[in-house]
């Protein structure tokens, strides 16, 4: 339950997602989601990219054409007809 919610109309409320809770709850929403994907997925990897030498300002930011990069191989090592999924 989020502590500052935001009033949308007279009678409708939403979470404002910056107090603590929203985070929490944001948090174990996405462990929920992995934890059932690894349940009905025959394997599941945890990847990390991690960006050497904190001086670049390329390191300080994700730029997502490396993570475009990277499930490409990944894909190029995978089995003809075989599907990835990520979250």
């Amino acid at each position: 339950m989020c502590i500052n919610l935001m009033i949308v109309r007279h009678d409708l409320s939403v979470a404002c997602r910056l107090c603590w809770q929203c985070n929490d709850n944001w948090k174990n929403d996405w462990a929920g989601r992995c934890i059932a994907e690894s349940k009905t997925s025959t394997q599941s990897w945890v990847i990390t990219l991690t960006y050497g030498g904190g001086d670049h300002n390329s390191a300080a930011v994700l730029n997502y054409r490396d993570v475009q990069l990277m499930l490409k191989n990944i894909r190029k090592g995978l089995k003809p007809g075989s599907k990835i999924k990520y979250l």
